[in-house]
């Protein structure tokens, strides 16, 4: 699958994702960040960010929110998180910015995990922060929400993996 996305990205873009047909779930799992097969980072994250974004001229509003919600919109260098380039373009592209923070901020929270998901969400809320200090009021707006929720959830999650730690030890 790799290879046909690496060799002939425009006619793997235009089949799996043609306009007309609704995606399929399955492509979620297949091509979208969610996948296991390629380390949790989203097959289309192995496209040329320029022949994206080609792509996506000829129907800018569809595609956009198509490829928003099936790329990994950050990366991990060492144990910081950051927004793609082609994630910011994105955002940068369309209208309904909303819509697309959205798609990224459920594509922050993983669908499955070992160990502590406090742990592991706890530097993606860097991601959200960063969005308070540019972009329109209404970004700003969104992302201190977002972050409120975030840290929120976070701080419950490590109350229950407490609570399910001790449990665990009386039993042990």
């Amino acid at each position: 699958m790799l290879d046909a996305i690496t060799k002939e990205p425009f006619e793997f873009l235009n089949i799996f994702l043609e306009d007309e047909k609704e995606v399929e779930w399955f492509y979620y799992d297949l091509l979208g960040n969610r996948s296991s097969i390629y380390s949790g980072t989203s097959l289309l994250n192995h496209i040329e960010i320029e022949i994206v974004i080609s792509w996506c001229k000829d129907n800018t509003v569809l595609r956009y929110r198509r490829i928003a919600q099936l790329i990994t919109p950050y990366e991990r260098r060492e144990n910081e998180y950051f927004w793609t380039p082609l994630a910011i373009h994105i955002l940068e592209s369309v209208e309904d910015q909303i819509f697309i923070l959205e798609e990224y901020y459920d594509l922050l929270w993983p669908r499955s995990w070992s160990g502590s998901l406090a742990m592991i969400m706890e530097p993606r809320v860097k991601l959200i922060e960063e969005l308070c200090k540019c972009y329109s009021e209404d970004i700003r707006k969104w992302a201190f929400e977002k972050t409120s929720v975030m840290l929120r959830r976070i701080d419950e999650n490590r109350l229950w993996e407490e609570r399910r730690n001790r449990t665990e030890e009386r039993f042990e």
